[in-house]
């Protein structure tokens, strides 16, 4: 445990002590981590008697998740429209790493309408809360929110919170596979099965899919084209894709998870990349970096496109169609990394 968590974590932990109506929201287009993260947090506060209000964000969580222990409660709602309501004495602001990513519905400045606290593992978090725990060594804040519960209240520890935290470190570690895995890691998620996460249904339901989503997967894959001399794979979907194989806008979102995973175990390319077409003229990009002996940090292009995430996973989204899009994807990669040469 760091000492860090040691320093802040006591801190954090009366902050929750002292707040009785307490907002948590999902980053925009929530992943694993986020859900996870936000749900198992709520469960802790629920169980230390507080009221705590967990709204969806921008974008709706993903279907792939219902599984998890308190999903029917997150609110369809957006943090600007909850705030405005003056009820809620304390924010915990998960797996954020900076305003952009509560919300893009308007534009905000900080510092926030309410007291913050800022839990989250990126390299690009921006310290804009009250409280900033930032731990960009962590595999995920789900491995962050467990080691705080360790340090404050192992006790609160229950099977529902577990799998929720399992979930977002198997989400976010691919699988244990990414570089900020590590034996404490290992040792967090032994840890939370042996408090009951059931980790063989969580695997399947991140893994497992749809006949629809199946069809998607191979139309990614047998449009992917390589540039950069095979270094940087593409695969672009355009809306009208989506709605041909009745894949709804609600849907779009665990579509591009399975996209994303499945293209970015290409041996050959250093990038992998999934550019969507989520609304129409509303693209997003997906780039990860799974290949350890041609590794690119993906963040910098992710910067470059006005995104941000990590080393091995990032995203950044603009309006544009998916050929406009890789055009201005295939510049910034190349300004990036000029060394690769000519896509």
């Amino acid at each position: 445990m760091s000492e860090q968590i040691k320093k802040l974590a006591p801190v954090i932990w009366s902050e929750i002590q002292k707040a009785n109506n307490i907002l948590l929201c999902c980053h925009v287009r929530p992943d694993s981590d986020s859900v996870g993260s936000n749900l198992a947090m709520k469960l802790v506060l629920e169980k230390l008697g507080k009221k705590a209000t967990l709204i969806s964000g921008d974008d709706p969580p993903l279907n792939q998740l219902s599984f998890l222990p308190g999903f029917d409660s997150i609110k369809t709602s957006n943090f600007l429209n909850e705030v405005k309501n003056d009820e809620f004495d304390l924010f915990i602001c998960l797996d954020i790493s900076e305003p952009s990513r509560i919300s893009q519905v308007e534009k905000f400045s900080t510092p926030l309408p309410i007291r913050t606290l800022v839990i989250d593992h990126h390299d690009t978090n921006t310290n804009f809360g009250d409280i900033n725990l930032v731990e960009k060594k962590f595999s995920s804040t789900c491995e962050l929110i467990y080691e705080i519960i360790e340090e404050v209240n192992p006790s609160i520890l229950d099977s529902n919170i577990a799998d929720c935290l399992y979930t977002g470190i198997w989400g976010d570690t691919v699988g244990f596979k990414s570089l900020n895995t590590t034996s404490e890691t290992y040792k967090a998620a032994a840890n939370l099965i042996a408090h009951g996460a059931n980790f063989q249904k969580i695997i399947s339901a991140l893994t497992t899919m749809k006949l629809k989503f199946l069809r998607i997967l191979g139309y990614a894959f047998s449009n992917a084209k390589q540039y950069f001399s095979g270094q940087v794979l593409i695969t672009k979907i355009s809306h009208e894709v989506f709605v041909g194989l009745n894949i709804s806008e609600s849907e779009i979102g665990e579509a591009k998870e399975y996209m994303t995973f499945y293209i970015s175990q290409n041996e050959e390319a250093a990038v992998a990349c999934v550019i969507y077409e989520y609304a129409p003229g509303k693209v997003s990009i997906s780039l990860r970096s799974n290949n350890l002996s041609e590794f690119r940090d993906v963040a910098p292009i992710a910067q470059e496109l006005g995104g941000g995430g990590h080393k091995q996973a990032a995203a950044g989204k603009m309006d544009a169609n998916v050929d406009e899009a890789e055009k201005k994807l295939l510049k910034a990669i190349q300004k990036i990394y000029p060394n690769l040469g000519q896509p």
